[in-house]
Order: structure tokens, then sequence, then C-alpha cells
């Protein structure tokens, strides 16, 4: 009774802390917080007029996507990045979304934009090869120059000046990333393959037992108590791993191995932080410096009022989380509606929130962009909700019972610090009191935003897995996605997923010309009782670029209605085509038309030998890169039989990746992104002819009855 009284006295009257925002938000406002008017959390102007006072442009014309997928979509998304900066494109990005694996790669370009901004003297010119130069890398396939005699990408590293891995000079933060793959395994910079490199498993084993010491105090702090302790060594791990791979910014060409060495100091008790500008020691590992929105926001707006060039210009960048509807076992065992304005937090320079919890008008403090991109790409944890029934129950019990929990809790702005204090000293079942008291002060529309002390945030792949929502919102007319999340069978549920939520919360209807009855299939996707999978073939796909469309117009299929398109869509996918692949090898000196449909038997028990290829970013556009031809070739008949590259599995990658996987994704998308041209304004030309292009040869929908993983030599039987 005690502990009763204790906590309804610190509770009453602390509901709401801040107060609303005024609408529209002066200048110098106070800290508060703005709630969508409609109870649905869909924004009626009002959140976005909130966005503007705060600084946000009004007029944004081109934002890029980076969806999740863990250390698959890292490489996929840093290709893009990388295929923008080549064409000349990122000068002209306005916005740049990102979710889970995408935003590791986002964390990597703007880590180094504003390391390069606090380094800077006030009128000192920009380096115009800096921003080039994040991408530069000729390590191809990881083999020294010597042993790449007669290979096209040897002109070209020769070329441009550029090292090789042994010597990477030129070259060192593209060399720095590829290295570091393992980003559960802190500072193992390690220039070997997987097949050569087993420290990993002494590292998996030492984890292993980490969390099985740990696990008993995890469960006094955060089951009989709600102290929102992390104690979870692998998130630990992870956590660092991110933090160094993409964030540290390596100085020297000691910060990276020799080909088949690992360097004992990085991998050592003892690394050396003085091989990186921004380096911090966090127990026994290097990782960043923390960099803050703050940060961010003091460049974002200096760089707002310079000139528009690919070095200077800095996009609005939104990084987007799930807020988490319950922290409690109850949520484990119900699987909510989803509601993109509800669910989707965004941490932006400006202000965080979601349509669950408000908007606050300040950049988050809590967190920094470090801790930001970890809480966008928490994929372990009990409250996830990607999965339904007892499955979702299941991997709920073995994350929190073995003290797997990934994401990140911060303090609720709709809670008062009283209350909160309260909630602390209350043991199981107790702390859950002050949630229902809490709910029951106010109305209907605001529960949920009062319901828990804390905001639990999670992998963003929970609500929407491409950023593209948020740039929608924001009334961006043309968007580049990169899809990267895993998608074996070619089933673009991603894709269904964002078509549903456009047309409940914004009755808009996403068409995709080059996919053959979209609708119907994405219908199909959600239904119960499926009889058959069903998808649009992976390793058959003809598109660099896939066009889609947002439209006001629910029948026009063929997104050729200009007057009623909201939203022009060019996805990227990993995804090739195999039969074009191989034949273009058999006949280099003949572009081979690479189209759907009409696919015919071909052997493809034996690789071919790469006889031409991509080798840069005036490459011929009819072959792949260099890099993930070789990588093709290097794991077949692994990829000839639908296995692996180019849609190996998320789990995978993450724990699992290698440097020449890394530089296979990498290239493919740069490559594909290139197909886009150097010129903004003619995006819409661009995305009229790929529409018309695509709904003249759609991609024919295939039905499996199993996943079509073995095909026998000829992975076009399905067709």
């Amino acid at each position: 009774m005690l502990l009763f009284s204790l906590f309804i006295n610190a509770s009453i009257a602390r509901t709401f802390p801040l107060g609303p925002c005024p609408d529209p938000l002066p200048a110098g406002s106070a800290d508060c917080v703005i709630f969508a008017k409609d109870p649905s959390g869909a924004d009626g102007g009002e959140i976005q007029r909130f966005r503007n006072a705060l600084r946000e442009p009004v007029d944004m014309r081109l934002g890029v996507a980076l969806s999740g997928g863990g250390s698959k979509a890292a490489p996929f998304a840093m290709g893009v990045l990388a295929g923008l900066s080549d064409s000349g494109l990122l000068a002209d990005v306005d916005a740049v979304s990102t979710v889970s694996g995408g935003t590791y790669a986002a964390y990597f370009y703007f880590n180094r934009l504003i390391a390069r901004d606090r380094m800077r003297a006030r009128e000192e010119p920009v380096d115009e090869r800096y921003v080039s130069g994040l991408f530069y890398d000729c390590t191809y396939r990881h083999r020294s120059l010597e042993r790449l005699s007669g290979d096209p990408m040897l002109n070209l590293c020769m070329g441009k000046g550029l090292q090789d891995a042994a010597s990477p000079v030129h070259n060192l933060a593209q060399a720095f990333v590829r290295c570091r793959q393992d980003v559960i395994e802190p500072m193992d910079c390690n220039a070997k393959g997987k097949k050569e490199d087993f420290s990993e498993y002494a590292s998996a084993i030492s984890l292993f037992a980490a969390s099985v010491i740990s696990t008993p105090f995890h469960h006094v702090a955060n089951t009989l108590f709600d102290w929102t302790i992390d104690i979870s060594p692998t998130r630990s791990s992870y956590s660092i791993g991110l933090g160094s791979t993409y964030g540290l910014i390596p100085n020297t060409a000691d910060a990276i191995p020799g080909e088949n060495q690992s360097d004992p100091h990085l991998a050592s008790p003892t690394p050396r932080p003085e091989y990186f500008t921004n380096a911090q020691m966090v127990g026994d590992a290097v990782t960043s410096a923390p960099y803050t929105f703050g940060d961010l926001q003091t460049m974002y707006l200096k760089a707002r009022g310079g000139a528009r060039s690919a070095e200077e210009n800095v996009p609005l960048w939104i990084i987007t989380a799930h807020a988490a509807k319950s922290r409690s076992a109850w949520g484990w065992m119900s699987t909510p509606e989803p509601n993109y304005d509800r669910d989707i937090f965004e941490f932006t320079p400006f202000h965080a929130g979601s349509g669950r919890y408000g908007y606050w008008n300040r950049p988050l403090q809590a967190l920094d962009l470090g801790k930001a991109t970890v809480a966008s790409a928490a994929f372990l944890d009990a409250n996830a909700v990607k999965y339904r029934g007892a499955k979702k129950t299941g991997l709920a019990l073995l994350a929190h019972g073995f003290n797997a929990n990934w994401g990140v809790d911060i303090h609720n702005w709709n809670t008062s610090s009283g209350r909160r204090a309260a909630h602390s000293i209350l043991p199981f079942p107790f702390y859950w009191l002050d949630g229902l008291h809490a709910r029951s002060e106010v109305k209907d529309g605001l529960r949920e935003a009062v319901s828990s002390a804390y905001i639990r945030l999670l992998d963003g792949g929970n609500s929407e897995n491409f950023g593209a929502y948020s740039l929608i919102s924001r009334g961006i007319k043309n968007i580049i996605i990169s899809d990267a999340a895993q998608d074996t069978l070619g089933e673009m549920q991603d894709l269904c997923d964002l078509r549903d939520q456009l047309w409940k919360r914004k009755e808009r209807t996403l068409h995709v010309p080059g996919l053959q009855d979209f609708g119907a299939h994405c219908a199909e996707q959600f239904e119960s009782t499926k009889q058959h999978e069903q998808g649009y073939g992976i390793r058959n796909w003809p598109y660099p670029v896939l066009a889609a469309c947002v439209s006001t117009n629910a029948i026009d299929t063929a997104c050729a209605d200009t007057a009623s398109i909201a939203h022009r869509l060019f996805i990227i996918k990993p995804a090739l085509d195999m039969e074009c692949f191989y034949k273009s090898q058999q006949s280099p000196s003949e572009a081979y038309a690479c189209q759907p449909g009409d696919k015919k038997r071909i052997d493809l028990s034996s690789p071919p030998q790469i006889t031409k290829c991509a080798v840069s970013k005036d490459g011929d556009q009819n072959y792949l890169p260099c890099e993930t031809a070789g990588y093709l070739v290097d794991n077949w008949p692994k990829t000839s039989n639908g296995k692996g590259f180019p849609q190996n599995g998320t789990v995978f990658t993450t724990v699992d990746s290698s440097p020449e996987l890394y530089g296979a994704y990498r290239e493919l998308s740069r490559h594909y992104v290139r197909s886009l041209g150097n010129d903004a304004g003619l995006l819409q030309s661009k995305f009229d002819q790929l529409a018309e292009q695509q709904r003249l040869r759609p991609m024919p929908l295939m039905e499996y009855e199993t996943e079509p993983v073995s095909w026998q030599g000829d992975p076009f039987n399905a067709l």
C-alpha cells in the first residue's frame, strides 16, 4: 500500500508536462509537443506546418530512401549514395530518409560530413574531392594489383592513381568499411575472406557466455523491476561494431591490414585510437566519438546558405525507428494493426517523435547519432511486431529471456520525472499500474501517449521498411528508393505494405507498371491462408531501375495520368538477370538485350569467363560491374542455383558478411543508380520513359510451390 500510495501521489497531474505546441509554432517557442488533430495520427497540415516552422525546407523535390535489411542493405545503400555522387545527382538531393541497414550507410556519410565541417576553418574552401573520395575503392575482389594482370579493373586503378588493398592510401574510407564487415565482432578489421577467417567463432562463444552470465542481473533490472538498464552483451557488441565500422574515420593506412592479414593492434585489447580522426574508447574497443543532432543541425543550416554542389550540399537526414505501442508482455502476445502515421518515429536535426507519442520541438538530446542509428537498426527485440501469433510470442520470450533485447528506451516526454521515479520502485506486476492510471486520466486519442513512462524504439522495419513514407508525407515529388530487404522470391512485400498504408492513410494508390498484376498480387499477400507462393523473378530481373508512382487515380496502373501523380518512385533492388549476364560474357562484342519473359534454357553448370564488365562510372551500362561479376563467378554454382547473392538473408549478412560480399552489393546498386543520369531536372521525363517501357513488357508474376532455391542449372524453368 505504501508503494501504491507513493505511485499515485507522484503521478497525479503529471501527464503532458511540456504542454501542447501552438499552431502555427512561433519562433523561439518553449519546449512543447504537437499531436495530429486526427486521432488516427493522420496529418491534417498541422504537423507539416510544425516542421516548416522548425526550419525544415518547404519545397523539397528530390529524396532518397535507404531501406532496412541489416548488413545486406548497408552496402547496397552505400552504393546508391556512391552512384549519386558519381553522377552528380547528390548535389540535388534534399532529404535522405533511412531505416535499419540503410541508416548504417547514412551514418557513414553524415558522420564524415560533420567531421569535415568541424575541422574546416571558417573561410576554408571545400575540398572538391572530399565527398567523391568517400566512395573510392579499387580493391576488386580484394586482390592485390599484381594479381590483376589482364583484368579490366587494373587500368581503372592505375589511371586514377588509387592503391590496392595492400596500401589503401587514397581509398581509406571504403577500404576500412569493407574490412570491418563483422559488425558484431568489434574492431576485427580483417581483409581475409570468410572461408579463411575463424575468429568470429571465438567471438560468438564469448558473447554467448557473457549473455548467460548477465541474464540473472538482466531479469532483476528489467523483469522484476523496469529500470531500463541495458546489460545485453550482444547489443553492446552490435552497437560498438556499428559505431566503429561506419562511424570511425581512419587517417592512416595503418588502420587497415594488408591482404590476408588482420592487424593485431586492432584486434588486441590495446587498439590504437590514433589511427582515427574521431576515436574514443569504450572498454577495450575503439569506436567513434559521438556527434549529436545539434551538430547535424548546425552543419545543415550552414550548408543551406552555401552553394549547391555535391561537395557542399547537405540533405536533411531523417532517421526512422519503430515506436512500440507496448513495452510489456501484453504486447508480446498481440500484433497491433500497422499504422505508419502512429508507428514511425522520426529523428531529424530539428525535432523527434511519432504520431503515437507526439512530436517534440527539439532535436533529441538523449541519443547521439550513433545511438539513434542503433535504435533504427535494433532488429532483435521482444517488442518486435514483424511476426504474428505463436512465432512472435516465442521469439519475444527468447529475446527477453536470454537478454538479447537490442531496442532503446528513452524518457517519454508526456510523463514526468516523478512518475518515472515512482515507476522504478514498483516491482512486477505493479509497475503496470502507473500506465493504467495515466490512461484513465486522458481521452482515447492520447491514451497510448501516456501508457508507458518510457518510449521503446526498435528497428524501423517493424513499421515501414523503406523510409519512403516520411518523404511522401513531406510532399517530395521524386524519390529514389534503395529496396534491399530480404526478398528471395521477389514477393515485394515491403512495397505491398507501403501500397496498403498509402491507401488506408492517404487514399492514394501505388502503381507499378513493370510488375504484372501488382495490385492483385499485393491483395493475395495479405490473405491469411495463401495456397501458394508467388513473386517476380529476382534472377531474371531486367530493370536497373523499377518505376512506380503514387497517384490519386486508383485505376491508372500505367502511371500515365501525369496530373494525378503525386510522387514518382525510382526503385533500385538487389536483383539481376542471370541469363543476360551469362550471354553478355559469351558474346561481349554484342550488347545482349535484357527483357522480361521469354527466357530460354541455358546451361549454367559451369561459370562463364569474365570477358567484359563495367569498370567505372563511364562504363557500359549493359554489363555488370566487375566486382559484382567477379563475386558471381567466384561463388558459382551457388549463385547460379538461386542461393545467396543477390538475395542473401538479412540475418546471415549481418552476422557473417565478408569484404567480397560488401563490394558486390555496393557496386551493383552503384551501377544501377547511375542509369538515372546526371540531371535532376530530367527525372520526370526519365520516369515517363521507364514507366512506358516497363508497361509494355512487365515482369511476369510466377507461382512457386516451394521456395525456388535449387533450379538444377536452369533458373528460368519456373517461367
